[in-house]
């Protein structure tokens, strides 16, 4: 040990913190979980769908439009590092809804659920998924489109 200290005095400090540095940080995002996948879900919420793309840790949600939820989020690998965490944050719009002739107006909400899922999913390919909302558990499938 001693003969590895020695040698390390004599590199540049900024060679010695490049090493370092580089010995820290996670593997890159595989470029194949890039692409266009769909949630299909039901649960405390009703059945729903969403297409989502995944490119570079981001996500975003496809053909949105109107008075809908709006999704978006980030994905990383799992500790383990052999599957991706997909952290989806969804924006849920006020309901609006009659009571009598009156219009009552909720307030918009933010929620956020996380699900894990391979990367390595082939155009077609479907991967189980199973959230626990603060209102309740939600089950689906996250599909690969392309």
């Amino acid at each position: 040990m001693p003969a590895v200290i020695a040698f390390a005095r004599r590199l540049p400090v900024g060679l010695l913190l490049a090493i370092f540095s580089a010995c820290a940080l996670p593997p890159p995002l595989p470029g194949q979980a890039n692409g266009i996948y769909r949630l299909d879900y039901s649960g405390v919420y009703g059945t729903g769908r969403v297409d989502l793309q995944l490119a570079g840790g981001h996500v975003a949600g496809l053909g949105i439009g109107g008075p809908g939820p709006v999704f978006g989020g980030h994905y990383s690998w799992t500790p383990d590092r052999r599957l991706l965490r997909l952290q989806l944050r969804i924006h849920l719009p006020p309901l609006r809804q009659l009571v009598g002739d009156v219009a009552v107006v909720g307030a918009a909400r933010q929620m956020m659920v996380a699900f894990d899922f391979s990367p390595d999913l082939d155009a077609g390919e479907s991967w189980p998924v199973s959230l626990a909302t603060q209102y309740g558990p939600i089950e689906g499938r996250f599909q690969r489109l392309e």
